[in-house]
This record gives C-alpha cells, structure tokens and sequence, in this order.
C-alpha cells in the first residue's frame, strides 16, 4: 500500500476532528454538524482505501501513530458530546418543565396543579 494514497484522506479525517474538537470547544451546533459529517465522510474515505489493499503492516510507523492519535481523539469527543447532551437535557428542564416526569404525582397542566382551597380561614393573633 503506497503511503500518499493513505496521506491525503488522512488529512482529510485530521482536519475534520479538527473542526469537531473545535465547534465542541465553541457550543457551536451548526459547525459541529457540518464538521460531523464531513469526518463521518472522511473517514469513510480513509477506510474505504485502508480496506483496498493489503494487510496494515505496510502502513508507515508514523501514519499509524497518527491513526492511532484519532482513534483515541474520538473517544475524547464522544465523552465531550455525553457531557453537552446532558447540559443541553438539564437546561431544557429548567426552560421547560414539562419535559420532567412528576416526582410524586402527574401533574394535570403543563405547570403543575394549581393551589387548592380548603375552605377556612385561620387567622394568627399575636
């Protein structure tokens, strides 16, 4: 396998997981969507050529480091996008509290119930 077939989407994959890391960085949603799927793009292209010719062993050492330094990126931006989605989920319950279950009780209105009226009144002298 000649390593400038491996090289030029292998950029291609590094730039991307650039531009992932990056809209992470920046709560970015609609850069973190392109930059998605530009690595899922990517990547595919990288697989497709890795997959055409021979056995990995070919690969130059430092090529593989490279792969190997993506690999282990991934996990660090699937573990980012955990975190986001969990912020995103609890301040979509604070705006929102409907998307909560009821903790005791199902609430009959998108607020809650409203207070209820016992009939008497107390007064509190001093």
């Amino acid at each position: 396998m000649t390593n400038e077939r491996i090289e030029i989407p292998l950029e291609r994959v590094e730039f991307f997981f650039s531009a992932v890391s990056t809209a992470l960085l920046d709560a970015d949603p609609v850069g973190l969507e392109s930059a998605a799927v530009g690595l899922r793009q990517a990547s595919v292209e990288l697989s497709a050529v890795l997959g055409s010719d021979a056995s990995a062993a070919s690969i130059r050492p430092g090529l593989d480091a490279r792969i190997k330094a993506i690999s282990s990126g991934l996990s660090v931006q699937r573990e980012s996008l955990i975190r986001r989605s969990v912020v995103v989920d609890r301040a979509l319950g604070v705006i929102v509290p409907v998307t909560r279950p009821g903790t005791y009780s199902r609430t009959s209105g998108p607020y809650g119930n409203g207070p209820r009226s016992s009939g008497e009144f107390r007064t509190i002298s001093a």
